[in-house]
């Protein structure tokens, strides 16, 4: 009973070790990923440039910015209606952005 416990508290450290290891390697790759796109687009405004960085996101924000930004999306839907404008909605981890013909104008 006893090396049944001690295996498994040895089992739950390695998974929490390797969990903590991949989550930050992941952090680690999308702020390389928003660097590497600030640097590629010199054109962004300033404010525009350090809310990328800072994996922050604004109204007015392209498709493109956002997933600088944020990463890819869980999910993407579409949708289009008589009025000609399109519009998707993007699921980042409980949270849901909404883009009109391409420009982010809001999420909640």
């Amino acid at each position: 009973m006893k090396k049944l416990l001690i295996s498994m508290v040895v089992l739950l450290i390695v998974v929490l070790f390797v969990g903590c290891t991949t989550f930050n390697a992941v952090l680690n790759t999308l702020q390389h990923q928003r660097e590497v796109y600030v640097e590629a687009h010199p054109e962004l405004s300033e404010q525009k440039k350090q809310d990328i960085l800072a994996g922050r996101i604004r109204t007015g924000f392209s498709k493109e910015e956002v997933v600088a930004s944020r990463g890819e999306p869980g999910f993407k839907r579409k949708s289009y209606y008589g009025d000609g404008v399109r519009r998707e909605q993007w699921g980042y981890y409980g949270k849901y952005y909404y883009f009109e013909n391409g420009v982010l104008v809001g999420w909640n």
